[in-house]
């Protein structure tokens, strides 16, 4: 049995009338989220997925503001951490896809039940793009899906990290950690790899590896924005599967230099142009 927002840490009530609400939920009460509520009756919800690893870092910020926007628009936003990342429970080393899986599917039921919505828009940045685009085709009730950069072919995605992580140790900033092949012979001893920070089970590599969203049986949602940041093939082939399945895709493209393959992993700036273009597209949704 579910338990939304089981343990209420307090609310913030904002001056325009909005709150925030910081909760633990869940069928455990082991996961960690925000809900944004907006001052009057919400007209519609959106869940945020996150981000894996260094980009849920580099995500944090964006989805504080988004979640900030869309509660002014009128719409309630929950924006939570996965078991086993950020301040949900969980040593990173029990992640796994199929737990995250669940995971947006309690999300998404906590919701419901707080904001009264019975179908939300859900929106996610790079792997949590995915879980978004899994959770609908396992016949989660959605109206909307945003996939911003989605991480589409789960193997390619894991050989950007480890390159990202090979350049970052290998910089004059990343070598204070020693001697990285001594490094990685250790952690693999110890049953897991380290990518820029996250430690990554052997499990949990398999399970992405085997990702691909181009094979995908089944439309996650009657609507979905393809948002991309970056020249890539893999966002415009996903938009053709999901066109062959029936979706109505819109394909947006705004450049941004700052975004999640920046030369210092650790940066956070808030793409503005980004969530103007996702909240632009949600206020034309048929929910508006």
């Amino acid at each position: 049995m579910s338990r939304p927002f089981s343990d209420p840490l307090g609310e913030i009530r904002l001056p325009g009338g909005g709150l925030q609400a910081p909760s633990f939920f869940g069928s455990a009460g082991d996961l960690f989220g925000t809900y944004h509520g907006p001052a009057a009756p919400p007209r519609g919800a959106v869940l945020l997925c996150p981000a894996f690893g260094h980009e849920y870092v580099r995500s944090h910020r964006a989805y504080r503001h988004l979640a900030g926007r869309l509660a002014r628009q009128g719409r309630a936003v929950l924006r939570f951490d996965l078991f086993a990342t950020g301040d949900s429970a969980g040593e990173d080393l029990e992640a796994s896809l199929e737990r995250w899986c669940r995971d947006v599917a309690e999300a998404a039921e906590a919701l419901r039940e707080r904001s009264g919505v019975a179908r939300p828009t859900l929106l996610g940045r790079r792997l949590g793009a995915a879980l978004a685009v899994l959770h609908g085709c396992a016949g989660g009730d959605v109206e909307n899906l945003v996939l911003w950069d989605p991480v589409v072919n789960g193997g390619s995605y894991l050989e950007d990290v480890e390159a990202a992580h090979l350049e970052f140790v290998t910089s004059p900033r990343g070598r204070y950690l020693g001697a990285l092949e001594e490094v990685e012979e250790r952690m693999v001893d110890k049953g897991f790899v380290e990518r820029l920070g996250q430690r990554l089970s052997p499990e949990l590599a398999d399970e992405i590896a085997a990702l691909d969203l181009r094979r995908l049986d089944d439309a996650p949602a009657a609507r979905v924005l393809v948002l991309e940041t970056r020249e890539s093939p893999e966002p415009a082939a996903l938009a053709d599967r999901l066109g062959e399945l029936g979706t109505t895709v819109e394909r947006r493209a705004v450049p941004d230099p700052h975004g999640w393959t920046i030369d210092d992993p650790l940066q956070q700036i808030v793409p503005n142009p980004v969530l103007a273009e996702i909240v632009d597209w949600i206020e034309g949704g048929p929910d508006r």
